[in-house]
């Protein structure tokens, strides 16, 4: 049931998107009206649940044998109420089990802002298209779209955020531990933390710059010559990873709170219209607007295994990690590049990410077969 609850949810967002833009044409843009349709309405119970039909067509065959028990019809079931409070007649039957799992497993006060904003969002872009002499067709992205990618941006960048800072403090308290024990052979040498950092970085911490690279350039399409399409992200990894073939940073992928391997990825360019490779860092340098291109070719400067090579003016302090220098940069870049500062770790919020790591890994644990990833 659970997983269930989690597909459905996948589900919704482009059930939203699909309804904002039919809702958006019967719109009229007058603004009065607007201020009193867009602000209340919400994606119809019913078309979430024809949806969610789709998907489980057992569920379906469910819900029709109850309005056929019932003498229930799509034409009642239309005006259907989100709130189970706000039927019309809550002592008779319920609404059938495909509308009762929808209304219970879905609905929240998120949903109702989300429609909100995504179909404000619509009618504003096609007021906006119309007013600019553009074929609505010609915009790639829908509003509600481009609304879901920073929703889901923020919520993996967050994350990544966290767990960066939680790996990082854990090898500092490592360290730390191992300088104050008396007995050298059991502890742990320097380097040897020193080098477990260096994978973090390279790992965890170039997953977060893909991510941000990724996001930069979705915000800057049409700022950028290609749209940014001679940027690649090589995926340096061991055979065995669990990781392996999936794309991690997508902004439209949700970061495993319980992954214990993260690829190692590379940025690199296609070669420029005359056929010569092209310096990823120059790059970025070049076609952002601002310091946003700055920004980032330090980002990645610090991060890759090349940095060094990449860019010849790197400037590391003498006695800091490169990690640290990469968490610093961060919390100083940010707000400036994606609009939303680094998430720093308090202790609430470390205790938040520890208890869902836990729990992930144990979950993990009790489906895996894998021996190697038991032990």
């Amino acid at each position: 049931c659970k997983e269930m609850n989690i597909t459905c949810k996948q589900l919704l967002m482009p059930l939203v998107e699909e309804w904002c833009k039919q809702r958006a044409r019967e719109i009229d843009t007058n603004e009065e009206q607007l201020d009193k349709i867009a602000d209340a309405e919400i994606v119809p119970l019913l078309y979430v649940a024809a949806g969610v039909g789709e998907k489980y067509p057992d569920l379906l065959e469910l819900q029709r044998r109850h309005d056929r028990e019932h003498n229930s019809t799509h034409e009642r079931n239309i005006k259907l109420s989100w709130n189970v409070d706000e039927r019309n007649d809550a002592t008779i039957h319920d609404d059938g089990p495909l509308v009762e799992f929808c209304r219970r497993a879905l609905f929240s006060t998120e949903l109702q802002r989300t429609c909100a904003r995504s179909l404000r969002a619509e009618v504003d872009r096609l007021d906006s298209t119309r007013r600019g002499g553009l074929s609505v067709s010609a915009r790639s992205e829908s509003a509600a779209e481009m609304q879901h990618a920073g929703d889901s941006f923020e919520s993996s960048f967050r994350t990544l955020c966290h767990l960066l800072q939680v790996f990082s403090k854990s090898l500092d308290a490592l360290g730390a531990r191992s300088r104050q024990s008396s007995n050298k052979d059991a502890g742990i040498d320097d380097l040897v933390v020193a080098e477990m950092k260096r994978e973090l970085l390279l790992g965890c911490g170039s997953c977060l710059a893909r991510l941000i690279t990724e996001y930069c350039l979705f915000q800057h399409a049409g700022e950028i010559e290609g749209d940014g399409d001679s940027v690649l992200f090589s995926e340096n990894q061991t055979p065995n990873d669990e990781m392996h073939g999936v794309v991690i940073p997508s902004f439209y992928q949700a970061v495993n709170m319980s992954t214990l391997n993260f690829p190692f990825f590379v940025m690199q360019c296609r070669p420029d219209q005359n056929g010569k490779p092209q310096n990823p860092l120059n790059y970025l340098r070049s076609e952002f607007p601002g310091s946003a291109g700055l920004g980032l070719s330090q980002m990645w400067s610090l991060c890759s295994e090349n940095g060094e090579s990449m860019d010849d003016s790197s400037d590391d302090e003498p006695g800091k990690h490169r990690l640290d220098l990469f968490l610093h940069h961060l919390s100083e870049t940010c707000l400036t590049l994606v609009g939303i500062p680094f998430s720093v770790l308090d202790k609430k919020t470390e205790r938040k990410v520890l208890a869902a790591r836990r729990e992930g890994i144990l979950n993990r644990l009790e489906k895996s077969q894998d021996k190697e990833e038991i032990l």
